[in-house]
């Protein structure tokens, strides 16, 4: 038999080393030759569905009146004492009105601000007013099409991590992209504004030797955490406070003058709206031989002549030696990239573990984030960033002639204090059930105790009748819950859409509100 087999002879003679040679040149044929592989193409040939074997009846689908049913074995219950725990921490957050509720909802594109929520047995629509989809981009015709010819043409996923298949033509457009959108010498893409920053800042820390971190006091989660490493120093400095970090740096290189230093910091800083002095930082960098780390998450795409952000607006931009950034907010997509001084984005690269170890980001996804940099980038872009902050500064002046507590800022994040958690939660939950209008509460840990807060966010798909009737239904919201007003104040702009406290504008005014009712109705 093994005479006949035009492989088994391989094992008598070089064994091994001659089978991936000798294979290479043995075609189908001669391999079906031998009795073994004639049984199992025997077997295989016509096999299609048959029933799985026994032992695995279980985990497997089965047919059931032309359906499938997935059945699995019931899970042992959890030790009562370890559950208690974990209930106990969750009835805490409830008695404090921490607890975070999420409004399921549905995006309707083309149809920007409105959305659908699923709400227990019912449907209906509301006006959403905190999307950080700033801009609309994640309904434009440009970019939803550019997504959808990728996926005709590279399918889903991308296979794999970036060193394991996973690099794609459209990934290495896009760092491109946005490298020269910066004015930098590199950049990486990476699966989403958090982890660039947690992988990045975490890769300094490790590499730098000495590495002491200056940090903004309201800097993001994810800034803190990729700062969070063993035997790196980090001092807080007091919000936008430039004395406080001179007087930081200066004791530091007194101490060590040899330490490498890192200035982390946000341009708009997203839940009180403010924005940093970044010319004057990237000064007091130079000085004390700093290295800057700007995150410009919350104005990619809205500030600056082409939206490269603030430090483009400031032109200051060729004095940050690291910019951060998302796709997943103005820009409508997902994913975060960092950019800047060649040898450090490939330190990242080579380094990071959130980069390394993870799935990158799907080819179609990188593809439609490219065409919306682009967009945004052109006249068309332009003239959308125009009409978003001309929506922005209309909404507050509109807040602030009916006395809504609007919290001080320059950027297009519009705050209102609430001070108090169960209320901030009370006053959404009343927004959305009787005005459908959805604005998130922002508690606890994302702000501190006491500044409960509505961030509410305009955008250019947001019309003059929608912002009438999000101020007509605050102002009844505030007079229901009890909450404080301030002292209106009327800008030089005369504002006619607010005509009182106790005026409230028809719910048929608004056009989502009319349609959530008609629905409801029918």
């Amino acid at each position: 038999m093994a005479a006949t087999c035009p492989f088994a002879g391989f094992m008598k003679t070089e064994a091994f080393k001659q089978i991936h040679r000798t294979a290479a040149s043995k075609s189908i044929s001669d391999a079906l030759k031998c009795p073994f592989m004639k049984i199992i193409s025997t077997q295989t040939a016509g096999q299609g569905n048959t029933e799985p074997v026994q032992q695995h009846r279980d985990i497997v689908q089965e047919p059931l009146n032309g359906q499938g049913k997935f059945v699995v074995k019931p899970f042992a219950p959890l030790n009562p004492k370890i559950e208690s725990q974990f209930n106990k921490y969750l009835n805490s957050l409830r008695e404090t009105g921490k607890y975070r509720v999420f409004t399921e909802l549905e995006r309707q594109a083309g149809k920007f601000p409105t959305a659908t929520r699923y709400y227990g047995d019912k449907v209906h629509d509301v006006t959403v007013w905190c999307s950080n989809d700033y801009l609309g981009m994640g309904q434009e015709p440009v970019v939803v099409q550019a997504c959808k010819d990728a996926v005709d043409r590279w399918g889903t996923g991308a296979g794999g991590t970036r060193n394991i298949s996973g690099t794609v033509h459209s990934h290495v457009l896009l760092e491109h992209e946005m490298a020269a959108h910066h004015g930098k010498e590199a950049a990486l893409m990476l699966g989403s504004g958090y982890i660039a920053n947690d992988a990045s800042l975490g890769t300094l820390g490790t590499i730098l030797k000495d590495c002491t971190f200056f940090s903004d006091e309201e800097n993001h989660a994810s800034m803190i955490a990729g700062m969070r490493q063993k035997g790196v120093k980090k001092h807080i400095w007091r919000h936008n406070d430039l004395e406080h970090l001179e007087e930081l740096l200066r004791t530091s290189c007194k101490e060590n003058p040899e330490a490498a230093r890192i200035i982390a910091f946000e341009s708009v800083y997203s839940m009180s709206g403010t924005i940093a002095p970044i010319e004057a930082i990237c000064e007091l960098a130079r000085k004390y031989g700093a290295l800057t780390y700007l995150d410009e998450v919350h104005a990619v795409g809205m500030y600056g002549a082409h939206g490269a952000g603030v430090a483009e607006r400031d032109d200051c931009m060729h004095m940050v030696d690291l910019i951060q950034g998302t796709l997943g907010k103005a820009y409508g997509c997902i994913g975060g990239y960092i950019a800047g001084n060649a040898a450090i984005i490939d330190s990242i690269r080579s380094k990071a573990p959130g980069f390394i170890f993870t799935t990158s980001l799907p080819p179609h996804v990188a593809y439609a984030a490219r065409a919306s940099v682009q967009f945004l980038r052109g006249p068309e872009g332009v003239a959308r960033r125009a009409h978003f902050h001309d929506n922005v500064a209309k909404l507050k002046r509109l807040m602030r002639a009916a006395g809504l507590p609007l919290m001080d800022g320059e950027s297009h994040i519009t705050p209102l204090l609430i001070g108090d958690a169960v209320l901030c939660k009370k006053a959404s939950d009343i927004l959305i059930n009787k005005y459908n209008i959805y604005v998130q509460p922002i508690n606890y840990p994302t702000v501190a105790v006491g500044t409960e807060r509505l961030r509410i966010t305009a955008s250019p798909v947001h019309t003059d009748q929608h912002m009438a009737y999000l101020i007509s239904s605050l102002l009844q919201v505030w007079d229901e819950v009890g909450l404080p007003f301030k002292e209106p104040i009327f800008d030089a702009v005369p504002v006619t859409e607010v005509s009182g406290h106790h005026a409230p504008l028809q719910a048929s005014n608004c056009p989502t509100q009319a349609a959530g009712q008609a629905q409801t109705t029918a």
